[in-house]
């Protein structure tokens, strides 16, 4: 819920429908069982089974069904694209010069935002970490590694 919220927090409620969804079907360890079955006595009709039909007579032809996997196909890489994207950045963060601003990433409380900053790049060095200072020119003692920002 802090991810989906995290733009503007007083809307964190129009996440939490989804958000018990995934919980209530997904097996848990101490009563083996979904949530979801336990409540209704049945399997919960999953968002992925309303767009694959799984009736192997309705899919249709082959071609029909070898178009459908390489549009999945094609949607999963360009997921994957996306997700990898923040990583690349912080391999162009690593090679960041003296002076750079950036924001500092950190361990909030629930629902807080987990960026502090903005902070210029002091130092450098070639194992990944960096010494940052405040916009007032403030030098922070504990040297920093560039996945935390």
């Amino acid at each position: 819920l802090a991810k989906y919220s995290m733009e503007d927090q007083s809307n964190w409620d129009l996440y939490l429908p989804s958000a018990l969804f995934a919980y209530r079907t997904i097996r848990q360890h101490t009563t083996r069982f979904e949530p979801f079955y336990l409540t209704y006595g049945r399997e919960a009709t999953l968002p992925i089974e309303l767009k694959l039909p799984s009736d192997p007579t309705i899919i249709g032809s082959d071609a029909q069904q070898d178009q459908q996997v390489e549009d999945f196909q094609e949607q999963f890489y360009q997921r994957i694209r996306m997700l990898i994207g923040p990583l690349e950045d912080n391999r162009q963060l690593a090679r960041s010069n003296v002076h750079t601003m950036l924001l500092k990433n950190f361990r909030p409380k629930k629902l807080d935002t987990k960026w502090n900053g903005p902070y210029y790049i002091h130092d450098r060095r070639n194992n990944g970490t960096y010494q940052l200072r405040t916009i007032d020119g403030k030098i922070r003692k504990k040297w920093v590694h560039a996945d935390q920002l």
